[in-house]
């Protein structure tokens, strides 16, 4: 069970109760005190010195006009003490309201806003802070802190010259926004453009631009980042855009807020050239941590380039999603023309990918896509992709994977997982798969995924650092294939229904060695299970169900002691199966097995197969394998065992001497 609290009192607690009344705000003795009571005396401070230290302290709300721009030193704009917090509104204008400072704060205000900045609305040099900027009123359309409808825009001169743009609202070395109420970053742009000869065009962070450090989001309210971009177009071979909304030079904290919602953000690139790349729809950065919010959403975010990585989150060295309310990925997407689209929802480069200990957990609609018929095309991950890290998903309430795919020059596939695999260097990388559904819980995949070595319900750590063993179910499903590809083909404009093809490709799930340590795995409705190697624990209890379904394990499929098999319908088994002593095999339905069945115990026959046997005539015998040493007969009103002291291979049981 997940404690939330609700919105209004998280606020509270998060601020501690300064909307209404200013705490007092601890100031640096270097600081010199200025008392505010109208914009205009800001103006005596537009250009300072970096020594130049000044805390403004608001005696009521302040509107700063688009013509005072402040330059230099270390600020802080607070409420002055004793009175009530009031606010500060910065309107646009051409050039960013503060520039080059080494320190800017932000504290105990009760809101905050830039707006239509046209050259960012904040370009400091150091680190801004905001923080305890809260008016205790709970209004989504009138959020504490907003940053709306600044750009960053770049545009080279001639040829042979760069043009960068950086952060649309925020340029910075580090930014801290913590204890806020609702925080909303809605509209910003950075596009560079270049139409020369050998000029080049780079943008980073539509919304936030952390130079070299971290971009930490904590405590607040609800956050959103909304319809954020970072842009480029030129005719060059150098143009790449970075995090439509946040890029981080360093890493990406965000914990501890209300709902946390990424929507609608881009990175892009409208250059036809063939060296162009775009990476992360949403966030940039070397880490991402989300952790302990309310519930997240990732929403429509996307990446458009030659080659495009991330369509939400993009990593050097990690994403871990922990401890939240629900966490959502819908129709994030990378698409590319000439070289690879990876991750449509999730890229992490050179790291790990960990979601545990979450609400529910849906992964709906992703896609990595390219257009090209070049050899270098190729699509990895329609909602997650590690190359050379691994992917654990744990101790999440449900865990549910639809709809995402990938295609390559319109042939598609879902898939939603991919782990390690060809690196760009051509070497392959194995990366580790860990799949652990809580018990009670459920983990299901109606897509298909690739990985490497794979952990299914093994041990995990919970969000309080506790040992949990998973005992929930781990579900391939190939039921909604064809209707889910028909659907994906009829919304990109195909024109045609899925291939045989598409359908077996969408179907097969491909791992390495896997191990099952308990719970249930579960193979349903033609899904393919094509493993390097299966192994269920001895003495987990745990159990593989094959439903009209396949199961492959071209190195054996082993079961030990205290396991069980159970095939249902028509199903297919590709492999050696050992049935270790302690093991079972329950049989209710049709099983062919292309493989070696080696039997160490206990046979159990039911549906079908028992009607079969139970109508063997007069001169009809059923024959057995060497090693069978009881056969249990099961209906619904008794059970009747025969014992044998030896069975050799090949003996007959006849139904005239063992069955009536």
């Amino acid at each position: 069970m997940k404690l939330h609290l609700p919105k209004v009192l998280l606020s509270a607690v998060l601020t501690a109760c300064c909307a209404f009344s200013a705490q007092a705000v601890e100031l640096p003795d270097t600081y010199t005190q200025i008392t505010i009571a109208d914009s205009n005396q800001l103006s005596d401070y537009t250009t300072n010195t970096e020594t130049d230290s000044y805390a403004f302290l608001l005696g009521q709300d302040i509107v700063v006009s688009s013509d005072i721009t402040m330059d230099g030193g270390n600020l802080l704009f607070t409420s002055s003490d004793g009175l009530p917090s009031v606010s500060l509104e910065f309107t646009g204008g051409d050039a960013p309201a503060l520039s080059n400072q080494s320190s800017l704060v932000f504290d105990t205000l009760s809101g905050l806003s830039f707006t239509n900045y046209k050259d960012s609305a904040i370009y400091t040099s150091g680190n801004l802070v905001i923080q305890n900027v809260n008016d205790g009123v709970e209004d989504s359309e009138n959020p504490d802190v907003l940053f709306t409808g600044n750009t960053a825009t770049a545009t080279t001169t001639s040829s042979y010259y760069y043009s960068y743009s950086y952060g649309g609202a925020i340029y910075a070395d580090s930014v801290s926004i913590t204890g806020n109420g609702d925080v909303t970053f809605t509209g910003n742009t950075a596009t560079a453009s270049s139409s020369y000869a050998y000029s080049y065009a780079y943008s980073y962070g539509g919304a936030i631009y952390a130079r070299s450090g971290d971009v930490s989001i904590t405590g607040n309210g609800d956050v959103s980042f909304l319809e954020n971009s970072a842009s480029t177009t030129s005719s060059n071979d150098a143009d790449h855009s970075y995090g439509g909304a946040i890029y981080a030079g360093g890493g990406v904290s965000i914990t501890g807020n209300g709902d946390v919602s990424f929507s609608g953000n881009s990175a892009s690139s409208s250059s036809l050239s063939s060296g162009i790349f775009s990476f992360g729809g949403a966030i940039y950065a070397s880490s991402v941590n989300i952790t302990g919010n309310r519930d997240v959403s990732f929403l429509g975010n996307s990446v458009s380039s030659c080659g495009s990585r991330g369509g939400a989150i993009y990593a050097f060295s990690g994403v871990c999603i922990t401890g939240n309310g629900d966490v959502t990925f819908s129709e994030n997407s990378v698409s590319s023309f000439y070289f690879d689209s990876v991750g449509g929802a999730i890229y992490a480069a050179g790291g790990d990918v960990s979601i545990t200990g979450n609400g529910d957990v849906l992964f709906t609609g992703n896609s990595a896509s390219s257009s090209a018929s070049s050899s270098n095309a190729y699509s990895y991950g329609g909602a997650i992709c590690s190359e050379i890290g691994n992917v654990s998903i744990s101790g999440n309430e449900t865990v549910c994977f639809e709809k995402n795919y990938e295609s390559e020059n319109s042939t598609y596939r879902l898939r939603s997982i991919h782990v390690g695999g060809e690196n760009v260097h051509g070497e392959y990388v194995e990366g580790d798969l860990n799949l652990s559904a809580k018990t009670g819980g459920h983990i299901t995949i109606y897509d298909s995924v690739y990985g490497g070595t794979t952990s299914l319900n093994a041990d995990y750590t919970d969000a309080d650092g506790n040992t949990q063993q998973a005992k929930g179910n781990i579900i391939f499903s190939g039921q909604y294939t064809k209707t889910h590809l028909d659907a994906i083909l009829e919304a990109n404009h195909e024109g045609r229904v899925a291939t045989d093809a598409e359908i077996l490709n969408s179907r097969t799930s491909t791992l390495g060695d896997t191990t099952l340590y308990g719970g249930t795995l579960q193979v349903l409705d033609g899904a393919i299970l094509d493993t390097a190697s299966l192994s269920v624990e001895a003495g987990s209890r745990a159990r593989v169900l094959l439903r009209d379904a396949e199961l492959k394990g071209s190195a054996g499929i082993t079961f030990d002691a205290g396991t069980t098999l159970q095939v249902q319908g028509d199903s297919l088994i590709t492999g050696d199966v050992l049935l270790l002593a302690g093991s079972s095999l329950d049989i209710d339905g049709a099983i062919t097995i292309n493989g070696g069945l080696t039997l160490g115990q206990g046979l159990t026959l039911s549906g079908d197969i028992l009607v079969n046997i139970q109508n063997l005539e007069i001169g009809q015998s059923l024959t057995l394998v060497s090693g069978l040493e009881s056969l249990a007969v099961q209906t619904q009103e008794l059970v009747r065992s025969v014992e044998y002291t030896t069975v050799l291979s090949g003996q007959e049981l006849s139904a005239a001497d063992y069955f009536s």
